[in-house]
């Protein structure tokens, strides 16, 4: 069902949610993320990391995870401000969320205090625009291809997907801490997504957290 029908359909719960990506390099995150934008008809925010690769060529140092995660935290705020305060459904897809700086944070340089940073932005965001965070936890059964600068190889990407089991996302701030984690190729990943989001909007809404 595309945002239109959901904003459209009155038998439907006014509950809006914001999809968030998560996953390590090279697991699929960005291939699906762009389709569920084309079957949502909604906006797709790209990886402020990856543009930092590109333009610096090398990998971000510990002191410049805060400006990445500031950056990514307000390309969503930009993107959000846009919308109709009407919308509801999904309203918007990113790529990745905000919590993997947090992630990198954590498994690159042993800092952890970016879980409390990454967290407060998140939950400023949702009240700010009176959404639900839902990620989308791509797994790392897909082949690993190398892409120059920014994938370190297969057992980075093992930790990553452990760090995330073990850190989840928004854990226990009700409304905010939905994961749904997927398995196998595009297709099913995206036919999962699909059936999930629809399911998310019948269930009880609950008021975003500050």
């Amino acid at each position: 069902m595309t945002q239109d029908q959901w904003s459209n359909n009155p038998a439907k719960p006014r509950k809006r949610s914001v999809i968030a990506m998560l996953g390590g390099e090279c697991t699929g995150k960005t291939s699906l993320a762009q389709a569920l934008s084309v079957d949502f008809k909604i906006g797709y925010i790209p990886e402020v990391l990856r543009d930092f690769v590109d333009q610096c060529q090398r990998s971000p140092r510990m002191e410049e995870q805060d400006a990445i995660l500031l950056a990514q935290c307000d390309a969503i705020g930009e993107a959000l401000s846009e919308l109709d305060p009407g919308a509801t459904g999904p309203i918007l897809i990113c790529d990745p969320s905000p919590w993997m700086t947090a992630i990198y944070s954590l498994q690159y340089f042993g800092d952890q205090a970016m879980f409390a940073k990454a967290q407060a932005l998140m939950l400023a965001l949702a009240h700010a625009h009176q959404f639900n965070w839902f990620h989308l936890h791509c797994a790392d059964d897909i082949v690993w291809r190398a892409d120059g600068l920014q994938r370190d190889g297969p057992s980075h990407r093992a930790n990553s997907l452990a760090l995330i089991e073990q850190y989840p996302p928004l854990r226990g701030i009700a409304g905010h801490d939905r994961i749904e984690f997927l398995q196998g190729g595009l297709d099913e990943r995206r036919r999962i997504s699909q059936c999930r989001l629809d399911d998310l909007a019948y269930e009880r809404i609950q008021k975003p957290h500050a």
